[in-house]
């Protein structure tokens, strides 16, 4: 099924949603040219509540006098790229003869210094409970990190905080599909906990947007985009709050019944690991310094959830490691010669990798492993010689999407394989097998409800009730923990001198390679190396 959904997932990473010329109507931008401090672009928005144009206007008229020495030094600061990619500060703006004080994102892209804030500058005045702030801040620094309980205390800190209606953490997978691993929910709105939704729902092209701005909030979906007048092309708002809503994404909560939103990345190893994320059925206009103090605490929950995650990876590779290891010490006393290696020995090897079955080829010449049917490995060495990627080791969740003659092993034998070969002709390699692993997989609508727009586009879903997928001839999946060990296995089996001979292209230029196979130098010392 999900090879279906990832075929179409690929056509939306045609989507740009960052390079546009609009933004939200909750938002008012003004884009100002730092060499004379005059606005060169502004939203269509702003001169209904000002009363007047301030395109091509000093931006001086805008602010108190202590506001614009505070920009001044913002904007000279973006320019020397001594602070963040976008800053939040607190600006005096005059608006009809009265003072407000507002929030504001200042942020540099192209040949602009952009200034949002909200449009309705008449909104009350920004309030926090701080002592609930940093109640929750000091539980994540300093409690001992249980990860479901400590998600769930968050999700409870932003429902509280923002009133939305529901609020979840979106967990992603190894097959880009996300998991809801926690939600909590008014009764308006349906639970997603357990919930799996398609990669398509969140392609890349969006992921990487989700990791440079780390949170938004959409008030109200209903708004008008509004335009922004003095582009003579569409600009990269990247770094944009307020950046418009495209129609997919508009459709798409409409679709769930949602008119607000709110979104909170969770960045791990510089990864898009989960979201928070928010839900209302109607509109939602959180200040944005309630929203900067959510992303404060997020950004330390990731940065504890990444310690822990590298601890525990680099814990489990250590002690495993000791068993491959052992592993290959036997095999240098048998003269490299895995037939003489004792079954318990491939058995501990196979329990390394929480495989069922283990079983080598060596020079052109199957072991003895009687379990394994002459039909399996002559569809093993037919699948490779199709194979294109170049990769030698090679994960597979199931063979039989690859061919459903696999079918008929996946139970007792193997669903999913991780190989490892060692030549180009498949002479020698290594493959550990594991049986199949039935699953039935919870989706927030039926993931394979999916069409195509003329122009190659992705529909949004309209169906999110529950539904329940079979997953059969697949086995538990591998992980970056089995990928990291087959590494080590791989890199410790292999031949030092195919190594050697491998740097040495890398590191020669083409006309030092042909002057040394000339005087037949690389020869020579690759035969060194063998001996």
């Amino acid at each position: 099924m999900l090879s279906k959904v990832n075929s179409i997932y690929q056509s939306c990473e045609k989507q740009n949603v960052h390079i546009c010329s609009s933004i939200q109507e909750s938002g008012i931008l003004l884009g100002i040219q730092t060499n004379n401090m005059q606005v060169a672009i502004q939203s269509n928005n702003f001169n209904n509540i000002f009363n007047y144009d301030i395109i091509y206007q000093p931006i001086n008229i805008l602010f108190s006098p202590d506001s614009m020495l505070k920009f001044i030094d913002i904007c000279e600061q973006l320019t020397k790229k001594k602070l963040d990619s976008r800053v939040l500060t607190v600006l005096e703006i005059i608006c009809n003869k009265k003072i407000y004080e507002l929030s504001c994102f200042i942020y540099k892209t192209c040949s602009y210094i952009i200034l949002e804030f909200q449009s309705n500058i008449n909104l009350s005045k920004v309030y926090y409970d701080k002592k609930y702030f940093e109640q929750v801040y000091l539980y994540i620094k300093e409690a001992e990190i249980n990860e479901d309980e400590m998600i769930k205390y968050i999700c409870k800190f932003i429902k509280n905080i923002t009133c939305f209606d529901r609020v979840y953490y979106c967990e992603f997978q190894e097959d880009e599909t996300g998991f809801i691993r926690c939600c909590l929910n008014n009764s308006n709105l349906n639970s997603l906990l357990n919930h799996h939704f398609p990669a398509s729902d969140l392609p890349n092209s969006v992921k990487n947007l989700y990791k440079k701005n780390r949170y938004r909030l959409i008030s109200d979906i209903q708004n008008n985009n509004i335009e922004i007048f003095g582009l003579n092309k569409p600009l990269d708002l990247t770094q944009s709050f307020y950046r418009k809503i495209g129609s997919t994404h508009i459709k798409y909560l409409h679709n769930m019944q949602v008119r607000s939103s709110a979104s909170f990345s969770v960045v791990v190893n510089n990864k898009l690991f989960a979201l928070f994320g928010c839900h209302s059925v109607l509109p939602n206009y959180t200040e944005k310094v309630v929203l900067a103090k959510i992303h404060i605490l997020i950004e330390l929950f990731s940065k504890r959830l990444e310690d822990n995650l590298n601890q525990k990876f680099k814990m489990n590779i250590y002690k495993k490691n000791i068993y491959i290891q052992k592993f290959i010490s036997i095999y240098q006393d048998q003269n490299k010669n895995l037939n003489n290696i004792p079954k318990e020995n491939f058995d501990l090897l196979k329990n390394t990798f929480q495989a069922n079955h283990i079983f080598f080829r060596s020079n052109k010449k199957w072991g003895n492993d009687h379990e394994i049917p002459t039909e399996f490995k002559n569809l093993i060495l037919s699948f490779l010689k199709n194979y294109k990627d170049k990769e030698n080791i090679i994960l597979i969740n199931s063979l039989a999407s690859i061919n459903e003659e696999f079918r008929k092993f996946a139970k007792d034998l193997a669903a999913g394989m991780l190989l490892l070969k060692f030549d180009k002709n498949f002479s020698n390699l290594i493959i550990f097998l594991r049986p199949e692993s039935l699953q039935q997989i919870r989706w927030c609508g039926n993931p394979n409800d999916l069409d195509l727009q003329t122009d190659g586009l992705l529909n949004p879903r309209n169906s999110f009730q529950t539904w329940y997928e079979s997953v059969e001839y697949s086995c538990k999946a591998w992980d970056n923990i089995d990928l990291k060990l087959a590494q080590n296995l791989y890199y410790e089996f292999l031949p030092k001198f195919y190594l050697y001979e491998k740097n040495i292209k890398k590191y020669l230029s083409m006309n030092t390679l042909k002057f040394l196979r000339k005087k037949n130098y690389i020869n020579n010392i690759l035969s060194f190396l063998k001996k």
